[in-house]
């Protein structure tokens, strides 16, 4: 019970911040003359050019950036070995936690018919 909700608060937490996050780039403008730019017009060009990006073939190079640079992190790789595995390992760990004990009812369940939590 206490692990399910302590999922839940930070979930919602999670989702206020990212939502500030992004209504803070359709408030303020960088420049006078994007000033004059409604935060309308700001939100309809970005889903126009979020839509344009995944109904063409730029998917492809946005899976490949997802891949290479969110999933294996190949900057990181570029910079320092040991920094790589670093990185790797802690987000290694941080994912077989999120799996496999906090949606362990829908992941660990479903892999191992016998699983109990520990």
């Amino acid at each position: 019970m206490f692990f399910t909700t302590s999922l839940y608060i930070a979930t919602a937490i999670f989702t206020i911040g990212l939502l500030f996050k992004v209504s803070t780039w359709f408030r303020y403008s960088l420049s006078p003359a994007a000033a004059k730019i409604s935060s309308g017009t700001r939100v309809a060009a970005a889903v126009k050019g979020i839509l344009r990006t995944v109904f063409s073939a730029k998917i492809l190079t946005l899976l490949k950036v997802l891949v290479l640079d969110v999933f294996l992190q190949t900057r990181t790789l570029k910079e320092s070995r040991l920094r790589w595995w670093m990185h790797l390992l802690i987000y290694g760990g941080f994912m077989l936690l999120l799996f496999m004990h906090a949606l362990d009812k829908i992941v660990s369940v479903s892999l191992f018919s016998d699983y109990y939590s520990t």
